[in-house]
């Protein structure tokens, strides 16, 4: 290469590893985001994984936790909307007192707890399926749903579609997670998508620059570059 060719790749070099810094930084931040906010989601579910009804204070608890976290990002925009959270988080938990009086009502079918249970995860990954917008998550969730309405099959036998709508229906009077995930998502959303998207496509034209005229180290193209070897 020459002269000018080294100071070229020199400048573009030292934007490559000021953008490798910055991207590296925005993938940490978006992965921190993406676990506080899957978190949260998940307490906002009526059932532990167990079937059991989920402890509602807990589950404030974990929020309120995992909100403090995402503050702690250091963002002042998504900052504000925590705030828009906090505030609507008491409300936004009511259907926990509903599940109660559901799972009350699910019990006087004469069905055991252990059956019940199979049937309350069976109706939540199937909610879950309805919400998935993504193919992988909706494959996890109807391989869920489909798992536990066979597991509750066997265990109930000829009564089983019966059954299943009866708790279904029951369940269905919960003011559900839906109404509460809906509004999480609206408020902060919009920050995981714009998390995704920080990889520029300024970045990957910096990045193929450097990869391109990077001189090799050792073995047999020791001292060369890929478009010197690309060119002959």
């Amino acid at each position: 290469m020459g002269r000018k060719t080294d100071e070229l790749f020199e400048k573009k070099y030292e934007l490559y590893e000021l953008a490798l810094q910055e991207t590296i930084q925005a993938v940490e931040e978006y992965e921190d985001f993406t676990y506080l906010y899957m978190c949260i989601i998940k307490q906002l579910q009526p059932f532990y994984s167990d079937g059991e009804i989920r402890d509602r204070k807990k589950a404030e608890e974990e929020i309120k936790v995992a909100l403090d976290l995402i503050e702690e990002l250091g963002k002042e925009f998504i900052n504000k909307d925590v705030q828009t959270v906090r505030g609507l988080l008491p409300k936004l938990l009511n259907y926990f007192e509903q599940t109660k009086k559901s799972v009350k009502k699910c019990q006087e079918t004469g069905l055991g707890d252990s059956t019940l249970k199979v049937l309350y995860l069976a109706w939540q990954w199937n909610k879950s399926f309805i919400k998935a917008k993504k193919k992988p998550r909706r494959d996890r969730a109807r391989w869920d749903r489909d798992f536990y309405l066979e597991y509750a099959e066997d265990l109930i036998g000829e009564e089983f579609e019966k059954s299943k709508e009866t708790v279904f229906n029951e369940l269905d009077n919960i003011i559900q997670a839906s109404s509460a995930i809906e509004n999480i998502n609206s408020i902060l959303r919009p920050y995981l998508d714009s998390s995704r998207s920080q990889t520029t496509q300024e970045f990957l034209n910096i990045f193929m620059f450097y990869h391109n005229h990077r001189r090799y180290k050792d073995g047999k193209r020791k001292g060369k570059t890929p478009m010197e070897i690309f060119t002959g």
